[in-house]
């Protein structure tokens, strides 16, 4: 029996994804999703390359992707309210990066 495809949310008909609706995926789903928001990609290669304990401990957990997509909107949420407030965008975008995933594996998950 062939297994069923995670959901991909549709950006025509669903643009936000909210993290109300990434908190509901399951980690299958999120990976289905990672390309909706280019900096979960970004997250992904720099958690599997400076981040390694992580990387394996939410992959074993099964958390992986779901963990990602959620980071990833986090940081643009953050840095969209730092840049509505009037900090600069580039320097708005730097200090969200590093509140949510710019870390090393002990500042990630002590």
């Amino acid at each position: 029996m062939a297994k069923p495809k995670p959901k991909q949310i549709n950006q025509d008909e669903d643009p936000d994804l909210t993290l109300e609706v990434v908190r509901k995926m399951s980690d299958e789903e999120a990976k289905a999703n990672l390309k909706h928001v280019p900096l979960s990609l970004t997250i992904l290669k720099h958690w599997r390359e400076f981040c390694p304990k992580t990387y394996r401990s939410l992959k074993r957990a099964g958390c992986l992707h779901s963990t990602v997509l959620e980071r990833a909107i986090m940081t643009i949420e953050l840095a969209c309210s730092l840049w509505k407030e009037g900090l600069d965008a580039v320097r708005a975008r730097e200090i969200a990066d590093r509140e949510y995933w710019l870390l090393t594996d002990k500042e990630l998950f002590p």
